[in-house]
Parts: structure tokens; sequence; C-alpha cells
């Protein structure tokens, strides 16, 4: 399996999985300092419009990346041009033209039954 994450994405997955962990910690009272300060790393890596992009997303809920299955957005099923599939392939950091998230791509190995 080949797996085709933009810089940018990564940290925004990354950055979500943070951000869960400490509703998590919130909710459960428990000490959420490391958690904190390992989200505001993050957030200052990230380029300011895509930590806008994923601010306002976060406050309604909703991730700010989605995976390419086939050729469609795995958020609002858009289908992205071939270009697209290709500036992903290359590492380009691309949005889904419909809802706007971040893309990472994931291909299957092209295996075949011998």
């Amino acid at each position: 399996m080949k797996v085709h994450i933009h810089e940018t994405v990564q940290r925004l997955m990354e950055l979500e999985v943070l951000v869960a962990r400490l509703r998590d910690l919130r909710r459960n009272y428990e000490t959420t300092a490391s958690v904190e300060a390992l989200i505001e790393s993050l957030c200052s890596s990230l380029p300011l419009p895509v930590l806008l992009d994923h601010r306002r997303w976060s406050a309604e809920g909703r991730q700010s990346v989605a995976e390419v299955r086939g050729q469609c957005c795995s958020a609002c099923g858009d289908l992205l041009p071939r270009m697209e599939l290709a500036a992903l392939r290359r590492g380009a950091l691309k949005r889904c033209a419909q809802c706007g998230r971040y893309f990472y791509l994931v291909e299957a190995d092209q295996l075949r039954p011998v």
C-alpha cells in the first residue's frame, strides 16, 4: 500500500487526534498541559490559512482532512479529476473543490493473484 500525504495534511491528522485526546482528558478531569503543548506546537507549524480552516471545521465538529478513495473524496463523494490525483501522487497539497477538506491518498498495491 502506498500512501501520499502532504506534510501539512499529516500535521492536520495529528492535530485532530490530539484534539480528540484533549476532549477525553477534559471529560475525565485529567491533566491536559502536555497535550495542549503538543497542539500549540502543531498549530504553530501549520500555514495560517490551513490553521484557520482547521479551526473553523473543528468548531463545527468536522474533520479538516479526507482520504481519496478510488477517485472520490471520502467526506463528500466528489469525483477528483485525474490531474488532481496526479498532483497528490507528486506530494502536492490539494483540497476538495466541493467540501474544502485537505486530501491524502492511500493506494492499494496493484497485486494480481497468481
